[in-house]
């Protein structure tokens, strides 16, 4: 028993000293070629702290034409760091939205796509989604910071195919790639159907999923408002789909099943047409459903490339 609990600390010793190496080269490699290296050694700390440094410095940063609070949030110190983070996000969705159309964001995090897209939805709505407690009281928090509770409404689930209860993963360094969990112990998060929410509206103008890699069950439990809704904007990732056991092509698939026409953004404001073949050279990108895309060039001004690689 002496010599199993000898061993067994030295393994531990071992493993304490080879995270301990890790780290120290991890902050060698930041030192030696991050361009603003004891800024990142700050963030990384923030994020690695007990307790959340914006309870006691309140302070808001402001991102485009509103503000969030600062907060101890991935997303939120991305955006410290540098405030055009999301900036292909607030382009396109400040491109398409006007006053009185009714928006969806699902996977809402802090807010950096639903409080632009209620400012500019003035007289409709904007409705955010989002399964994790600690983020959605941030969102919540910088909903109010820029006086857009009348206009927006907000849900604290995860949507799904099926209502019920699911796991979710609570990573707090990197709290943007949280999800859904097909087995182990997280925080249990109610769910709910995307028809739920968009069951009272007749007609949808564009839809943000953002759920990492649980897209496509969301899809499977909003058919009705999806086919009422005129784009979906949301990001794709092969090795995500892959967590839950289906593929790019599947979830393009349904997608063009439903009447949709998609496509990626080629350059700043212009648009390519994919099929359901597509394969991502990333690991992540943003895709366009869009049903009627005259709709979509008058609403926007942008530019979509044709089979012959001309303009529209």
């Amino acid at each position: 028993m002496h010599e199993d609990g000898t061993e067994s600390q030295m393994v531990s010793e071992k493993i304490r000293r080879r995270a301990f190496m890790d780290t120290i080269k991890k902050i060698g490699d930041i030192l030696a070629h991050d361009e603003k290296p004891f800024r990142h050694l700050l963030d990384a700390l923030i994020l690695r702290l007990p307790f959340d440094v914006g309870e006691f410095y309140r302070f808001r940063i402001r991102i485009q034409d509103y503000f969030i609070r600062f907060r101890q949030s991935s997303l939120t110190i991305a955006l410290w760091h540098n405030p055009n983070y999301c900036c292909s996000d607030y382009v396109f969705i400040t491109s398409y939205l006007k006053e009185n159309d009714v928006y969806i964001d699902v996977g809402a995090n802090i807010g950096t796509t639903l409080i632009p897209a209620a400012k500019s939805v003035k007289g409709g709505t904007a409705i955010g989604v989002e399964p994790h407690p600690k983020i959605f009281k941030y969102l919540k928090e910088n909903v109010s910071l820029n006086n857009l509770e009348d206009s927006v409404e907000l849900h604290n689930c995860a949507l799904g195919n099926e209502p019920g209860y699911r796991e979710f993963s609570g990573n707090r360094v990197d709290d943007t790639t949280n999800r859904v969990m097909l087995s182990g112990k997280g925080i249990r998060v109610p769910v709910r159907l995307l028809d739920d929410i968009g069951e009272r509206y007749s007609k949808i103008d564009l839809v943000k999923i953002d759920v990492e890699g649980y897209e496509q069950f969301v899809i499977e439990g909003g058919v009705k408002t999806l086919k009422k809704s005129e784009c979906i904007y949301f990001e794709a990732s092969e090795r995500q789909y892959g967590w839950f056991q289906y593929s790019m092509k599947d979830l393009l698939n349904t997608l063009v099943e439903m009447g949709f026409h998609l496509f990626i953004e080629k350059e700043p404001r212009t648009l390519e047409p994919i099929d359901s073949e597509y394969k991502s050279c990333g690991d992540v990108i943003n895709v366009l459903a869009i049903r009627n895309i005259e709709t979509f060039i008058r609403r926007t001004g942008w530019r979509i490339y044709n089979d012959s690689a001309a303009f529209i």
